[in-house]
């Protein structure tokens, strides 16, 4: 009921490590235009590690608002000398507002201290472990409703620790400290009402290390630790590396995915006369691209590929492209929509994001179209606002099922006659027609075409021709034909044929294109 991604707790180290410079400089003077002559320029500064893992985290948390509003929930601790919470459970804690808030009382790290990388996370981590036994709003409405069943609604969770480790075996220490807390509060949460078992746990530690320097911690994919624990460790250089990192474990831990909207119209800054193309690209729910994978699978050779890779800032990901198409100037005409999803743009402060963003919440709508070398054009997603948020509507790009059948000629080969539609119907009509005649005898008849029976005519008359009909159930049965009964045979029996039930339908015949009686109650005629 409730997965891996509904509670997320956030542990920053809060150390003196975290004080050290991030050597990526950033030069002020880029922001005034003109240079007074006889000023010394201003000299560049760096971010601490701290800056760098406050904003890639609000960054994730942006992110993560910005699609799922509800029901995905973020806890923030600081951990130096002890740990310090900044949120809770509640819906009105898990918003952008409210963490920068709890952030700026925070202040920096001391540049001063004793060092000891395992102490100052460690308190993080038992705090994490803590809050994660705790229960959500939601889990503790479930486990209201279920009451006596309360023990299956899930709680399962994420830790993700920032830090500035220095070695692995400090590593291998918070992992053990992780485990042993989890079979501490376990048990403890198993004779209390308010606390929650936690079945499942992924650990993902990011070591963050300044940009001209070398890490000294080894990467490794995730493992499983114990059949409660799992650990994963990254190690990323701060500034723009680590937020494009924390960009893409956002989209793995929620199951996102990454499009790029190409050959956008905007025009220059410093030229007003003239327009250039720019790409933007937006992350959403991957659910919205169900339709567009399938639809790729049997596209003619040729065509451009809907899926692509690109690298930056040391992170490959695979993103879909997606070509604007000339906006529409009002909302009255409507789309056939299978989806919509909430989008968010990866890089929000873009020149180019902005503008589309500011675009769409004017009430304009773009529809955007799969690139295809062919020349054919599919419009399939419609970039709309409703209420002041921007979705992204997935539109039904497939051939409608009131069509007339597509040409064989699209597959393998042929013409649409070729499908004999016309033949095969007369075909099943002739067969069950061929059987019957005008006798007060009654009984009913069932078609298994597929897995589900279907009454042909409920109250058919008696049987004419015994021969034909038993050829008829070999036709239909070759695996078990039915053979009727002598005094059926003789007419002195008015038993009435009914439909078998699709439970002794599975159980008794294993072949789905079978007709099916059953014989019940009989008489003679009246």
């Amino acid at each position: 009921m409730f997965g891996m991604s509904h509670k997320t707790v956030y542990v920053l180290d809060h150390s003196s490590r975290m004080a050290v410079s991030s050597k990526q400089s950033l030069d002020l003077d880029v922001f005034t235009k003109g240079r007074v002559p006889g000023i010394i320029p201003l000299a560049p500064i760096a971010k601490s590690l701290w800056t760098c893992v406050v904003e890639s985290a609000m960054e994730y948390c942006r992110i993560l608002y910005d699609i799922f509003p509800t029901k995905k929930l973020v806890r923030f601790l600081v951990s130096d000398s002890r740990a310090r919470h900044l949120n809770r459970w509640n819906e009105e804690d898990q918003s952008l507002q409210h963490l920068a808030a709890a952030l700026a009382t925070v202040g920096p790290p001391d540049a001063v201290g004793d060092g000891n990388e395992y102490v100052g996370v460690a308190h993080g981590l038992l705090a994490a472990v803590e809050v994660l036994c705790q229960c959500s709003e939601m889990q503790h409405s479930a486990r209201t409703r279920l009451l006596e069943h309360a023990d299956r609604v899930g709680n399962r969770g994420r830790i993700v620790c920032l830090m500035s480790a220095r070695s692995d075996n400090s590593i291998r220490m918070l992992e053990e400290t992780v485990m042993g807390a989890l079979q501490d509060n376990n048990k403890l949460a198993a004779g209390s009402d308010s606390l929650m078992q936690i079945q499942s746990c992924e650990l993902v530690f990011i070591n963050v290390f300044p940009v001209s320097d070398d890490s000294m911690i080894v990467e490794r994919a995730r493992r499983e630790i114990s059949p409660v624990l799992s650990s994963e460790v990254h190690s990323v250089r701060a500034g723009r590396y680590l937020s494009a990192k924390l960009t893409t474990l956002v989209q793995q831990h929620f199951d996102l995915a990454f499009t790029t909207i190409t050959n956008i119209p905007m025009k220059e800054e410093q030229h007003a006369n003239t327009s250039a193309n720019y790409d933007v690209e937006l992350l959403h729910h991957r659910e919205a691209h169900a339709e567009l994978f399938k639809i790729e699978a049997h596209q003619p050779r040729g065509d451009a590929s809907l899926m692509s890779s690109n690298s930056k800032d040391g992170m490959t990901k695979d993103t879909v492209t997606l070509k604007w198409c000339t906006p529409r100037t009002n909302n009255v005409e409507l789309h056939y929509c299978t989806g919509v999803y909430r989008i968010s743009p990866v890089d929000v402060n873009s020149r180019p994001s902005s503008c589309l963003t500011n675009f769409l919440l004017n009430g304009r709508s773009v529809m955007l179209e799969q690139p295809r070398k062919s020349g054919t054009k599919v419009v399939g997603h419609m970039l709309c606002s409703h209420g002041g948020e921007i979705f992204l509507h997935v539109l039904s790009s497939s051939r409608s099922t009131l069509e007339d059948p597509p040409s064989i000629s699209e597959g393998c080969g042929g013409r649409v006659t070729d499908y004999r539609i016309t033949v095969g119907r007369q075909h099943l009509a002739r067969r069950p027609r061929c059987c019957f005649s005008t006798c007060r005898t009654n009984f009913s008849l069932g078609l298994c075409f597929t897995s589900r029976p279907v009454l042909v005519k409920p109250w058919l008359t008696h049987v004419r021709n015994i021969g034909l009909l038993e050829h008829t159930f070999q036709t239909f049965s070759p695996l078990e034909p039915l053979h009727l009964s002598d005094p059926f045979r003789q007419g002195t029996t008015s038993e009435k044929l009914s439909l078998f039930s699709l439970s002794k339908l599975s159980r008794r015949f294993r072949h789905p294109n079978t007709i099916y009686f059953q014989f019940s109650g009989g008489g003679h005629p009246s």
